[in-house]
């Protein structure tokens, strides 16, 4: 399933919004994701600063920060497929990449 439907047919953001309404904004927590996902009160994604931005040094210190926590879930990712092929095996299924599609020549 595509990322975006999932998070919007979860309301994973609403869910993690209304356990953390009683707490002050200092104590409350959010998720960390990639650039495809949009801004919302619970998930947050990387905000690439510009030079010229006056908290560059700040938002730079975030996104390492919270840039970790997301290789630690994404390093899984990597060994599942290192480990079991077959679940990325979909990403080699192209025509002309098997020896069963190249002409025989002779």
């Amino acid at each position: 399933m595509h990322d975006l439907y999932m998070l919007d047919s979860s309301d994973a953001n609403g869910q993690i919004y209304a356990a953390q309404a009683h707490l002050p904004d200092a104590l409350k927590k959010v998720m960390y994701g990639d650039s495809i996902f949009p801004w919302r009160d619970c998930l947050r994604a990387r905000m690439n600063a510009s030079d010229a931005d006056p908290r560059k040094e700040w938002k730079d210190y975030v996104d390492f920060a919270l840039s970790s926590s997301r290789q630690t879930v994404e390093h899984h990712y990597g060994e599942a497929d290192q480990l079991w092929p077959f679940m990325s095996y979909d990403k080699k299924l192209k025509v002309g990449n098997d020896e069963y599609s190249k002409p025989i020549v002779g």
